[in-house]
């Protein structure tokens, strides 16, 4: 589950709990409770930063993310349903403390976490499906939290512009991640490769106007979609019904089309999304710039255009095909002839149906009437073929780059071991070559899985 899912299920679910406990409560009386003052103090759990609502309920939450802030979180709907009981509460989202109680916020505190959107207000009422609630407390806190709407991500492709904040401008945070950025770089680390291709186009060119932006760039769903519809409108009606939806923010754009139509709609989306990903953040993205230009790597980037695989956002990820990952590791088999080399090619072939029954989810029905433990088991379900290429190589993707040295598969004829072990320094993955592991499938997939529950693995 990711943590946009898992935000919005825990909220919803401790919301769920509030009513039944104001519904109990108000069981005799008429009408919607009265708000009562929070308690002072109450439990904290160690975790993560952990959202409060204003009775105490306290639930996990994210980090920060770097996205557009809406200035006001409130609720967007009530129903006015008479049937049923009505509320309003303050939701309430407090830092992480090692405390082991912590205090509800009063006065400037309580202003700062309202300035930073932590603080919202929720309308519902005791009917609502726990369906409702979920969609409601994600609208809240969609914008503080990154989270999604519905199935839709920040963007299609998974980027999200960087978010202009005048106190890290000023203080020249920017600066600093580009050279951490730099640093990276130069100095081999997994390279920072999270930017929208819009905004390394402007890193790599330093001009605006050499930006390719699509509204597909943009953060914001609801100005994204009114993009597309904008775009992709087949007749004037329609066409002016799209722009109709830009008001609240079309004429705070220079030079945009007043009036937009079929021969001029292009331009308009063009100018709006340059608009929206590049020229609104031009500051911060200048001051990253300069940041990346520690140990001339700007430089080298403008010499090398190619180098933007190092900060482009991976497009389609196939580290996780079973095919791909096979590919990567090459054998390293005895000379043709030998009478390990049949052994050899066998073992191949076990090591590439793993793989397979890893990505079809199979693996489990290989070892029969074998009984796993509760970790194996639950080891199994999130088991996937990025696994096994981390396992071998510490990265469950090949690096922009690529892998130096190339990754082997080593084969080790041994008769008393059998767990396959690795050497990521040098990317070698061993497997030993025995009358076990040679006769039995099962042997030879449990001790595969057995090396992966114990080993580093990371996807």
């Amino acid at each position: 589950m990711s943590n946009e899912s898992a935000l919005a299920e825990n909220i919803s679910r401790a919301v769920l709990a509030a009513i039944q406990h104001f519904s109990t409560a108000t069981a005799t009386t008429s009408g919607p409770p009265q708000a009562t003052s929070a308690p002072t103090t109450y439990n904290n759990t160690p975790g993560p930063a952990t959202p409060t609502t204003s009775n105490g309920t306290s639930y996990r939450s994210v980090p920060f993310p770097s996205v557009l802030q809406r200035p006001a979180t409130h609720s967007r709907f009530v129903r006015k349903n008479k049937a049923c009981k009505h509320y309003t509460r303050d939701v309430v989202c407090l830092p992480f403390s090692s405390a082991s109680t912590i205090r509800i916020s009063r006065g400037d505190s309580r202003a700062n976490l309202a300035r930073d959107g932590l603080i919202g207000k929720i309308s519902f009422t005791s009917d609502w499906s726990e369906a409702q609630l979920k969609e409601e407390m994600t609208a809240i806190f969609r914008r503080t939290f990154a989270l999604a709407s519905h199935s839709h991500s920040s963007t299609p492709n998974g980027c999200t512009p960087p978010r202009l904040n005048m106190l890290h401008l000023q203080n020249g945070v920017y600066r600093t991640i580009g050279r951490m950025m730099s640093t990276i770089i130069v100095q081999g680390g997994e390279p920072p490769a999270f930017l929208s291709p819009s905004v390394v186009d402007y890193i790599v060119s330093g001009d605006i106007l050499q930006a390719h932006v699509t509204p597909d760039d943009i953060g914001d769903p609801d100005l994204r979609e009114n993009l597309n519809k904008v775009q992709h409108a087949t007749l004037q009606d329609d066409l002016e019904k799209a722009v109709s939806c830009c008001d609240s923010w079309q004429y705070e754009v220079e030079s945009l089309p007043l009036v937009v139509t079929m021969a001029n709609r292009d331009v308009f989306v063009k100018n709006a999304v340059l608009y929206h990903t590049v020229v609104q953040r031009q500051s911060c993205l200048d001051q990253l710039i300069d940041g990346l230009s520690h140990y001339g790597f700007l430089s080298l980037l403008r010499e090398n255009p190619s180098l933007r695989v190092l900060l482009d956002i991976p497009g389609e990820d196939k580290g996780q095909e079973p095919d791909f990952v096979a590919g990567i590791l090459k054998p390293s088999y005895s000379i043709l002839g030998s009478n390990r080399r049949a052994k050899e090619e066998l073992m191949v072939v076990k090591f590439r149906e793993f793989l397979q029954c890893v990505e079809n989810k199979e693996l489990r029905d290989t070892y029969g009437d074998r009984t796993l433990t509760n970790d194996e088991e639950a080891f199994l379900k999130t088991l996937s073929p990025g696994h096994i290429l981390a396992f071998a190589t510490g990265s469950s993707k090949v690096p922009a780059i690529g892998f130096h040295p190339t990754p082997q598969l080593i084969f080790i004829h041994d008769e008393n071991k059998h767990l396959p072990i690795v050497h990521t320094c040098a990317n070698k993955l061993h497997l030993f070559v025995n009358t076990t592991t040679v006769a039995d499938d099962d042997e030879f997939n449990y001790c595969f899985l057995l090396a992966l529950i114990n080993g580093s693995y990371s996807a």
